[in-house]
């Protein structure tokens, strides 16, 4: 807690106004020489931490051209193009809550790595808590591309946050994710309310995202090939639009046993008539489907089987259920439509346990240590 302390020289008779709190246990206490300044410190400090706020005090003062960092990113932001209004208004509330407070008053060209760094290191006094690893990611990815643009506009001469060390995804990605055995999602089919069997029964079987499932039209469907066309899905601005990257676009195989179960769906329709349908005979929102059907779902598993799953670990599970049947991964990445094989690799790649087990066997042939020199 900080407070605003005056103080009087009777040798200018003039005032000064010092702002007192504690910093990693030591007595602060920088002087202001306007109540005005000093309030208005104090309101960033309060709002996000010492260190933070100690940034912005230490920044130069003297007179430059460059923009500040903040008004780099609201320009790269502003400027985008090909990004749909939902990651817009991602991309802005990053700026809002976990950027702005930190960059606004720093000039770009006197943001130096030290200041990434510390950003990265104390980013949990703007978020109340420490984001996890691939949260901050997107966060630094964000103020890395705005000041990659300003390098490529000749704005800034270098990208000072390309290369900096973030922590480590993949000691939480085990943790993140639910994998299903093939009897726990048979209990959690059949606790599924019949409504949402076929699109819980899709899910587990191709891979494909809640919202690419849910925008899924008749037409979308080729019962002769056993497979469907990826080529639009639900934004969160509520627009359908391309799916999440390029190799997103793509047809995905569908088992024989999804079509039995959506056939009664796809019965009349016509070819632009989207297959799933809330009870009001609108669209399923994620949100809603949450609320109104996965967490009383959840509730009702999870003391069976132990685990609570997330609807998007009906993706995870997918995965698993490939690879444990030996399916390699690059045809793994075209169902699921990941952009790169290393999101494959990177993320399900531990599971991979038909390539790793070879390894093992290196060393049948050596002779044993035992003998050598025998």
């Amino acid at each position: 807690m900080s407070s605003i302390e005056t103080r009087h020289n009777a040798a200018t008779d003039t005032l000064s106004y010092r702002v007192c709190f504690r910093h990693r246990g030591k007595q602060m206490k920088p002087t202001f020489a306007t109540e005005a300044a000093a309030v208005k410190w104090k309101s960033v400090l309060d709002t996000i931490g010492a260190d933070a706020a100690l940034i912005l005090l230490e920044a130069p003062e003297t007179p430059t051209t460059t923009p500040t960092v903040a008004k780099l990113i609201d320009h790269h932001i502003e400027h985008l193009t090909g990004a749909d209004e939902g990651t817009l208004a991602r991309y802005r509330r990053i700026q809002t809550q976990h950027l702005r407070p930190w960059f606004e008053k720093i000039p770009a060209d006197r943001l130096t790595r030290d200041d990434v760094s510390r950003w990265v290191l104390e980013a949990r006094l703007l978020s109340g808590e420490a984001p996890a690893p691939k949260t901050l990611r997107n966060w630094h990815s964000l103020l890395s591309d705005a000041l990659s643009s300003a390098v490529e506009r000749g704005t800034l001469p270098a990208n000072v946050a390309k290369g900096i060390k973030l922590p480590r995804m993949d000691a939480d990605a085990g943790e993140d994710m639910v994998f299903l055995t093939r009897d726990e999602f048979d209990l959690l089919h059949a606790e599924t309310p019949e409504r949402w069997r076929p699109l819980v029964l899709l899910l587990a079987l191709t891979g494909i995202r809640f919202g690419e499932a849910t925008a899924l039209t008749a037409g979308a469907f080729d019962r002769a090939t056993n497979s469907a066309r990826i080529h639009t899905a639900w934004k969160q601005s509520g627009k359908q639009g391309a799916p999440k990257s390029r190799r997103s676009r793509r047809t995905v195989a569908v088992p024989e046993a999804v079509f039995e179960a959506l056939e009664p769906l796809l019965d009349g329709k016509r070819p632009d008539d989207l297959v799933f349908l809330s009870p009001r005979g609108l669209r399923v929102r994620s949100g809603n489907f949450y609320n109104g059907v996965w967490g009383a779902l959840a509730d009702r598993v999870e003391p069976k089987i132990g685990k609570r799953p997330r609807v998007h670990d009906l993706r995870h599970t997918f995965a698993s259920w490939a690879i444990q049947a030996g399916i390699p991964l690059p045809v793994i990445q075209r169902q699921l439509g990941h952009e790169s094989i290393t999101t494959t690799v990177d993320t399900y790649g531990h599971l991979a346990r038909s390539d790793f087990d070879p390894l093992l066997h290196l060393g049948a042939s050596l002779t044993r240590p035992a003998q050598i020199g025998a």
